[in-house]
């Protein structure tokens, strides 16, 4: 599972070419660069890097990624584990937001120049953000609360001072294995409302996905939390991983990849009002062998997907990169295309 001590399996390689911001790698695929109304920012995992191209149709090539108009290098945060590098993005305003776990580094959206950052509370490992449209900053992670390893959401003021958090998780019993429980994702809807995925660990064998949801309000209260899939309970460590989430008017999308046997990407739609599972998919990506689906983005009309696969050939297994349309009512496929050159 990716918790405080799995994000840093993922070590600083060196700087990438900003033409492989659409990363593949041989272990674990991420599309790393996500499109917005205004630009296409990028935010490079493993050397730890953040590219803007020049124009958002660039995006809609699906051979390669965007030329970059600016590249501005991050430092990857180090821990006693190795380096964790940034994985979430937003922008606003003309700022980008990047989640760096030491906590939000921002950018000038038209010139790459580093802005003030939101430094992290102590114990917080910062995995994703998000901006309303008031401009208001809310990043998700995992927080160490006297050893016990709980999800945390947090809203920033704009001087970086946290305003609001909140944190939740099960009871920590490592001798059961039990309750390393982390933050993922974070998304925010048109009327404010936060919504924050992860996982929990549910017993000592697996784990399931988790949604909270918080209602706008001047200081956000708890509206509703629910749980999705499980993992095996005779396979330990089993269950999914979350990797993003979206929101739209048909409800909130999560996708990941569940660990088990086979590695299978995932794709959950549940209900904004109430948390409800309405509609759930594992086959939306090709490979019978290993997928894993690693960012989402939801209209009213259409949910996109980016995931990895791998393919077998006479030269051995590789990742391939994917784009995935799915039916936001049932998560059907709509039309599926590969990502860049084949590995």
């Amino acid at each position: 599972m990716r918790g405080r001590n799995h994000r840093s399996n993922v070590a600083a390689r060196g700087q990438q070419a900003v033409r492989q911001a659409v990363t593949s790698s041989v272990e674990r695929p991420r599309a790393s660069w996500r499109r917005s109304t205004a630009l296409t920012a990028a935010v490079g995992l493993l050397a730890g890097f953040v590219a803007v191209a020049p124009s958002d149709t660039q995006a809609l090539d699906l051979t390669s990624p965007p030329v970059a108009q600016w590249v501005s290098s991050l430092t990857p945060t180090t821990t006693g584990f190795g380096p964790i590098a940034p994985e979430g993005i937003a922008t606003h305003g003309g700022v980008v937001h990047v989640a760096d776990p030491a906590g939000v580094d921002r950018f000038d959206a038209a010139t790459g120049s580093a802005l003030a950052s939101f430094p992290a509370p102590a114990g917080v490992v910062i995995s994703d953000v998000a901006v309303d449209a008031a401009g208001n900053v809310v990043a998700v992670g995992d927080i160490d609360e006297g050893g016990d390893p709980n999800i945390w959401v947090g809203r920033f003021d704009a001087a970086g001072t946290v305003v609001w958090s909140d944190s939740f998780g099960n009871p920590y019993n490592p001798s059961a294995g039990l309750g390393e429980d982390t933050g993922r994702a974070v998304a925010i809807d048109g009327s404010g409302a936060i919504y924050v995925s992860g996982m929990l660990d549910s017993t000592p064998q697996f784990r399931k996905a988790v949604v909270r949801k918080y209602d706008a309000t001047a200081t956000p209260t708890f509206a509703w939390q629910n749980e999705y899939l499980k993992g095996d309970e005779y396979l330990i460590g089993s269950g999914p991983v979350v990797a993003d989430m979206a929101v739209a008017s048909d409800g909130v999308f999560v996708v990941g990849e569940v660990l088990g046997p086979q590695g299978l990407g995932f794709a959950v739609r549940a209900s904004a009002l109430t948390g409800q599972e309405l509609a759930s998919s594992s086959s939306f990506l090709a490979s019978t062998l290993s997928a894993r689906a690693t960012g989402v983005t939801a209209t009213d009309t259409a949910v996109y997907v980016t995931g990895g696969e791998i393919t077998r050939t006479a030269a051995g297994d590789g990742w391939d990169a994917r784009l995935v349309r799915l039916d936001p009512d049932d998560l059907t496929v709509v039309w599926s295309e590969l990502i860049g050159t084949p590995i």
